[in-house]
C-alpha cells in the first residue's frame, strides 16, 4: 500500500504588520504587558480589500503552480468561519479561482483546531475512495477585524493575526519533514 502524505504547502501573510506598541496604543494598556503577558511582538494584519479566501487562495497558487491543476480531485475549506460574506461558502470560490475544474469543494469549520480535522478528513477520504488522489487544503484567516481592543474581555483575542495557508495530500507521497 502506497502511503499518504502532504507533498507541498504554502503559506500567505499579509504586508501590514502591526507591532506591539500598536497593540498597546489600541488597547489603552503598556507595550510591555502586550509582550510579556500576551506574548506579542507583532502580528500581520489584512487590509479591507483582502478577504479570507483571497489569503487561502494566494497561499495556494504556488502549490497549484508546480501541479497540474486538473490533477487535484477535492479541494477543503478549513479556514476561519468569518469570511468574506455571511452565511456563505467560499470553498467553490477558491476552486474556480485557482482553476480546479476536476475538483468538488466544501469546508469544515471547527475553529481553531480546523486544519489537523482537515488534515484527517483528506486522509481517510484518501484510504477508503480510490478514485482520489489529491486533496488541497487551503484556509483563509481575518479575525483581526473582530477585535475590540477597548473591551477587556476580548483581550484573549489580541493575538488573532491575519493570513492563508495551504497544504495538498495526495496518494503515494512521503510527508514532508517537520520543520
Amino acid at each position: 500500500m502506497s502511503g499518504i502524505g502532504i507533498s507541498q504547502t504554502g503559506i500567505y501573510f499579509p504586508p501590514r504588520v502591526e507591532t506591539a506598541k500598536d497593540l498597546a496604543r489600541k488597547a489603552g494598556i503598556p507595550e510591555e504587558v502586550v509582550i510579556e503577558k500576551f506574548g506579542l511582538v507583532q502580528k500581520h494584519v489584512a487590509d479591507a480589500t483582502l478577504h479570507a479566501s483571497d489569503m487561502a487562495v494566494l497561499a495556494a497558487k504556488p502549490i497549484v503552480a508546480k501541479t497540474d491543476p486538473l490533477s487535484i480531485d477535492v479541494l477543503i475549506y478549513f479556514g476561519s468561519p468569518y469570511k468574506d460574506y455571511p452565511i456563505w461558502s467560499c470553498a467553490a470560490k477558491i476552486q474556480h479561482e485557482l482553476g480546479l475544474k476536476n475538483a468538488y469543494a466544501f469546508e469544515i469549520m471547527n475553529v481553531s483546531s480546523c486544519f489537523p480535522i482537515a488534515l484527517k478528513v483528506a486522509k481517510d477520504m484518501l484510504v477508503s475512495d480510490q478514485s482520489i488522489s489529491s486533496i488541497l487544503l487551503v484556509g483563509g484567516c481575518k479575525e483581526s477585524e473582530m477585535i475590540d481592543y477597548q473591551n477587556a474581555r476580548s483581550r484573549f483575542m489580541f493575538n488573532f493575526a491575519d493570513g492563508g495557508a495551504a497544504a495538498l495530500v495526495r496518494r503515494g507521497a512521503a510527508s514532508l519533514p517537520a520543520l
